[in-house]
């Protein structure tokens, strides 16, 4: 398969070249390419300042839209210090979603149906209590039509299937699947109910609905 390029900043060498504009805090932005020479280090204010522009106005406008001047004014930075950080529109998303990211390894209590209900229930109060609920629905809708955004979204969700391969594995060497279950079906049928309700009915998402899905799966797959 052909990979595309990744999506590049309009003008981005020019601005880079020319853009002597200050941070909010009153820091000459191109302080940055000091400390690419060992001078002072790299601003984090910044870099958590872009981020969180980066966040919002993804939830406002979605990543087609998306665009450097509008980041550099919502974050109150100069556009040559984003491009020295990210140089493209998909580095800068691909680090905004790895603070998203569950960080969660599992819960191992020695039992399938516990650990899967424990798992997507914390998988559920992740998507409630960040902004990665709100900021998913809008990338979701746009991957449809973008398959550098689609490819994007599933790398980045890799963590968290592998947590369940790993409960799945766990089980299997217990003894509690069947013979012959595709455990990558397992996954997309564990966590589908919780895309299917924020995505398109709008239900809600709760323990209540997590649970019973793990439930109705494991009629089908446990001993």
């Amino acid at each position: 398969m052909k990979l595309e390029a990744p999506k590049q900043w309009p003008c981005e060498q020019r601005a880079v070249k020319h853009e002597t504009k200050r941070t909010s805090g009153g820091r000459d932005i191109m302080s940055d390419a000091l400390a690419a020479k060992g001078g002072r280090p790299r601003n984090a204010k910044a870099d958590e300042a872009i981020l969180d522009a980066t966040t919002r106005l993804l939830i406002e406008v979605g990543f087609g839209r998306l665009s450097v001047d509008a980041v550099a004014a919502r974050a109150g930075v100069g556009k040559a210090t984003i491009y020295r950080r990210w140089r493209s529109k998909t580095e800068l998303l691909r680090a905004t979603l790895a603070r998203f990211r569950e960080t969660t390894e599992g819960t191992d209590t020695g039992d399938l149906r516990s650990d899967l209900r424990a798992f997507l229930r914390a998988s559920v109060d992740h998507f409630a209590g960040s902004e990665a609920g709100q900021l998913m629905p809008q990338l979701c809708a746009e991957a449809q039509f973008d398959p550098q955004l689609r490819d994007l979204l599933y790398s980045n969700s890799r963590g968290r299937r592998g947590v369940v391969l790993q409960i799945l594995e766990r089980a299997r060497q217990r003894g509690e699947l069947c013979d012959g279950i595709d455990v990558e079906v397992v996954v997309d049928m564990l966590t589908a109910p919780i895309f299917v309700r924020k995505l398109i009915t709008g239900a809600p998402i709760n323990a209540r609905a997590t649970d019973a899905a793990v439930d109705m799966i494991l009629r089908g797959i446990a001993r």
